[in-house]
């Protein structure tokens, strides 16, 4: 028996139907389905999944947005895609931002397969905490990083965002330092409010990890910062900055992309 549970949320019995025939191809997860938000919500309540694939319009146009609240409330672990038309793309961006980890287009050429694929790289996420790169930045900057971590997770990189890894009661420190001696990339965003007292001790572990093995450190300059304004170390290093497309950003990650 499968230890991978999965909840699959539509209000359209078909879509609903097709979904879950093609993630039960995977003879090794249990799939499990609700044909709306109070179902779901009650599911979620009452059982243990890992990964929920929600449509996000359902009885309320922000239905998908209420079941990632609950799932987060119950168990921040818990790996939430949804599913979205064209006319609700910004509220399926905003699940994003609230740490969905992905959302799917209805209007994609094999969205099942799409969903199907999503759903394999929730699962290695989630039982190997495999993450592309470590986002360093001051917290006075959290908004902006934010929109950057959502464009990357479109871009199939999965950064470690603090604001979606740390689970409350988590000791902060003992995470970040865990992240950082496992991930090969990190980017150390500079804005112009400079680094933090915390930032700062993020980028001295940083270092002192990258001397020990081979580990990718990317600078990255936010609007109305300065290449002044990083740290010496940095200064000799590839540097991005928002004066260039963020497509730069994610070649500096993964070359071959």
């Amino acid at each position: 028996m499968s230890d991978i549970n999965i909840l699959v949320v539509d209000d359209w019995k078909k879509p609903r139907e097709y979904i879950v025939k093609k993630l039960k191809s995977n003879s090794s997860w249990n799939v499990y389905s609700a044909s709306n938000e109070a179902e779901a919500i009650e599911k979620l309540k009452n059982n243990k999944y890992d990964i929920v694939v929600s449509d996000m319009v359902m009885e309320n146009p922000d239905s998908g947005l209420k079941i990632l609240d609950a799932a987060q409330k119950i168990d921040k672990t818990i790996e939430v895609i949804v599913v979205t038309a064209y006319a609700s793309v910004p509220n399926a961006v905003e699940a994003m931002r609230l740490g969905a980890f992905n959302y799917i287009d209805k209007e994609h050429k094999s969205p099942y397969k799409t969903i199907y694929e999503n759903v394999k790289k929730a699962i290695d996420k989630k039982i190997n905490h495999n993450f592309d790169i470590f986002l360093s930045y001051n917290r006075e900057d959290v908004e902006r990083v934010k929109d950057i971590a959502v464009y990357l997770k479109k871009h199939n990189i999965y950064p470690w965002f603090d604001k979606w890894e740390i689970l409350g009661g988590c000791k902060f420190q003992d995470k970040m330092e865990q992240a950082i001696k496992t991930i090969n990339a990190v980017a150390i965003f500079i804005g112009e409010h400079g680094q933090s007292t915390w930032q700062k001790d993020e980028i001295d572990l940083c270092q002192i990890e990258s001397k020990k093995r081979d580990i990718v450190l990317i600078p990255v300059l936010l609007e109305n910062a300065k290449l002044d304004d990083l740290p010496f170390f940095l200064k000799t290093r590839n540097v991005v900055d928002f004066n260039d497309p963020l497509d730069r950003l994610i070649k500096s990650i993964k070359p071959s992309k």
